[in-house]
């Protein structure tokens, strides 16, 4: 998981995150991950993309101003709620 530490929406989007999957999900730091969780803006999105490359599986989840190329954490959260109710 990826956290721009500037932005305090970005910041309580990751911990409301981690309370809600902490059964199912374990936050690890690897070199080269499987899934990539952006919680921040685009420009955070677009430097961890030039860091881990274009190989990788991004979810991105707006935690700055605009975003354009982020998710809207309200949609995340809905649609991480159906699968794991699945």
């Amino acid at each position: 998981m990826i956290v721009d530490n500037g932005t305090s929406k970005a910041i309580a989007l990751r911990k409301k995150f981690c309370q809600h999957f902490s059964h199912s999900f374990k936050e690890a730091i690897q070199s080269d991950p499987d899934l990539v969780i952006v919680f921040g803006g685009d420009g955070t999105l677009l430097y961890k993309v030039n860091e881990f490359g274009l190989d990788k599986t991004y979810l991105p989840i707006n935690g700055g101003s605009l975003g354009f190329l982020t998710n809207d954490a309200e949609d995340v959260a809905r649609t991480a709620a159906m699968v794991e109710d699945k």
